[in-house]
């Protein structure tokens, strides 16, 4: 993510996550692994992404601080030990990532 570490790590701190997200404010590993970011917002909108949006503020949810590039898409990677990319999945669109199931199957 495009998010400040120190950010990052003040938000877990309550809440902490059972594997390591990687900071990356300079787009540094964006570019590097070619992940891409859209020219317009709307280009990255999917089918469902205003109902989430939706549900999520209606939980009280709301946009953290603006950092990095909005229109980035994201992607997730699961990484060995030795640093080899064991999978890679790249979202179409703002609000996709990647699902438990799809995980779970990388990692067998």
């Amino acid at each position: 993510m495009q998010s400040n570490p120190d950010r990052i790590r003040q938000q877990l701190a309550q809440h902490p996550l059972p594997y390591q997200i990687i900071c990356d404010p300079e787009a540094k590993l964006y570019k590097q692994f070619e992940i891409t970011a859209s020219a317009d917002m709307k280009d990255i909108v999917g089918p469902h992404t205003m109902l989430k949006a939706a549900r999520a503020k209606k939980e009280g949810y709301t946009h953290g601080q603006y950092e990095g590039i909005e229109t980035q898409l994201p992607a997730t990677f699961i990484i060995a030990q030795d640093d080899t990319i064991l999978s890679a999945y790249y979202a179409k669109h703002v609000d996709e990532s990647a699902t438990a199931e799809y995980l779970k199957n990388a990692l067998q």
